[in-house]
């Protein structure tokens, strides 16, 4: 069940424009502020009224931005979000700071937001659940426009007890804004998951299940990849619907890459931990595959095959020094660039698929496995038609 509308309040904070010359001016922070206000206000997200749902102006200062948080975090009872996007700065001893428009390196503890003080109203608040989302860098060299520079291991700084926070990037990446994008790297592609939906995807989209379908977006991209923790279930907790659930007729409509923004490359599956199942591997690759590709016709290649191919990799047990059994857990399927443009609306619920599937075959056989599996579909130019070519590791 969805939050309750009128327990919860969600605050927005960033700005494009900064008075201080060492910092950059981003017009993709304001249109990522109010997408997700858009979000949600809206029927398919949380339904705030307008009322519950602050965006703070973008000339506020600290005190304004303190004023909007305390309101938020006494008024909400069910859940309370607080949202920034913009420059994060580290102090000189380590603390970290939200920058705002009038934000002045020298007087950081006057004219920006201590992420401190952030973490004071999440402990205060009545809300049952709190999540802070930061669209913020940390650290690390930069692939496109960085928001700002940071110092590493920061992601310490912001657990908040009883809440979850998902980040940007991790220590040693930046967040980013592509240039020609509306909205920041990270912000953009929750936007597209949230507004586009998934017709193989749940009916609400949780916590967990969004920071697992952002992480492989933005990893498929070699864009930084997010973070997150939390405590107790909240994870679980569902923050908006999926507008596409069991809609799988539009697939190949909704699912088009200049909506998703994914690359025209590459899609990579979600990890997925082998399991233990009643059900025969192959029937539920046959149901799961039916519903993947319905009426569509997924180009030359035979998905049964690949997968027959992807099995028969995993049977190639490896035994360690101790006797252990181990099996490789990543996984590159390369397709021609015509069967990859033939099958692209499709290509990443396939992917999944054959990661799922290849988990509970390995999860039957009851080997040992270093990480999660993964499968990676990509396009090869060098491949003819109706060829494919898998790899592991």
């Amino acid at each position: 069940m969805l939050p309750d509308p009128a327990s919860s309040r969600a605050v927005l904070i960033g700005s494009g424009t900064f008075a201080s010359d060492t910092l950059s001016d981003y017009p993709a922070i304001s249109d990522s502020i109010s997408g997700l206000s858009s979000l949600l206000t809206g029927a398919h997200g949380l339904s705030l009224p307008a009322s519950h749902c602050t965006v703070v102006a973008e000339s506020a200062d600290a005190r304004d931005v303190g004023q909007a948080l305390h309101a938020a975090s006494q008024a909400a009872t069910d859940l309370l979000i607080i949202y920034y996007a913009g420059h994060g700065i580290v102090g000189k001893r380590g603390e970290l700071y939200l920058a705002l428009a009038d934000t002045d390196h020298q007087w950081l503890n006057l004219s920006a937001l201590a992420f401190e003080d952030v973490k004071e109203f999440c402990t205060d608040t009545r809300a049952q659940r709190r999540v802070v989302i930061l669209d913020c860098c940390y650290s690390g060299r930069a692939i496109g426009d960085p928001l700002s520079a940071s110092m590493a291991e920061i992601l310490d700084k912001v657990s908040i007890s009883g809440s979850f926070t998902l980040t940007a990037a991790p220590a040693n990446r930046e967040a980013l804004v592509i240039p020609g994008e509306r909205y920041t790297a990270f912000t953009g592609r929750l936007l597209s998951l949230l507004n586009d939906g998934d017709p193989c995807g749940p009916e609400f989209w949780t916590l967990d299940e969004i920071y697992l379908r952002l992480r492989t977006s933005l990893l498929s991209e070699n864009l930084p990849e997010p973070q997150r923790s939390g405590t107790r279930t909240i994870d679980k907790l569902p923050i908006a619907r999926n507008r596409l659930y069991g809609n799988t007729a539009r697939t190949a409509v909704d699912r088009s890459p200049q909506r998703l923004q994914y690359p025209l490359e590459r899609f990579v599956s979600m990890p997925v931990r082998p399991r233990r199942i009643e059900e025969p591997v192959w029937a539920r690759f046959e149901s799961a595959l039916l519903r993947v590709v319905g009426d569509h016709s997924p180009g030359a290649v035979d998905f049964h095959d690949v997968m027959n191919r992807l099995q028969r990799e995993a049977a190639r047990v490896s035994v360690s020094a101790d006797g252990d059994k181990r099996v490789p857990h990543r996984y590159t399927v390369a397709l021609s660039s015509d069967d990859f443009t033939s099958c692209f609306s499709i290509v990443q619920p396939i992917a999944q698929c054959l990661a799922e599937t290849q988990a509970n075959f390995v999860g039957l056989g009851g080997w040992d496995i270093a990480d999660e599996i993964t499968v990676e579909v990509r396009k090869d130019p060098l491949l003819n038609k109706g060829i494919y070519r898998v790899a592991v590791d």
